[in-house]
């Protein structure tokens, strides 16, 4: 398909490929809600853009890939509407460059609560290594005790 585009293949190009007819019509409402969606995504962000002169081609593509994502509704299991083998390529590029990826949030999330539970335990265990300390030495105190009334 890069051939016959004559240009690199994009998701954009690959989703338009899959899901418009020859005669430009959409093959579901839903393809087209995507579609028209990530365009008004990708206008607001250009016209709200940092004025760059375009250097930045990759981190633009991550970004657009996050609009995408966002336009097509989130993952799924992993997957990304439209996109097939694509999104494998492009997750792991979001999930590395945005924090505000579902995914990554979640990820986020759960190693801050495992964090918490984590430091909850270790003061659990503190705790639990004084009681222990202290019933040694009443039983050491009571040994003494019961040495000294043999003796």
């Amino acid at each position: 398909m890069a051939d016959e585009l004559g240009t690199e293949l994009t998701y954009t190009a690959t989703f338009e490929r899959t899901f418009q007819k020859k005669d430009k019509t959409w093959t579901s409402d839903r393809a087209k809600a995507i579609k028209e969606k990530y365009d008004e995504l990708l206008m607001s962000t250009a016209s709200g853009g940092d004025g760059g002169d375009g250097s930045e081609q990759s981190s633009e593509r991550s970004d657009n890939m996050t609009l995408w994502v966002e336009a097509s509704g989130g993952m799924k299991r992993g997957k990304i509407f439209g996109m097939g083998s694509l999104s494998r390529i492009f997750l792991s590029k979001v999930a590395a460059s945005s924090s505000s990826n579902a995914a990554v949030s979640r990820r986020t999330r759960i190693e801050e609560q495992m964090t918490q539970e984590l430091t909850q335990l270790k003061h659990i265990l503190v705790d639990k290594d004084e009681e222990m300390k202290m019933v040694k030495q009443e039983l050491s105190q009571k040994d003494d005790k019961i040495r000294s009334l043999e003796s």
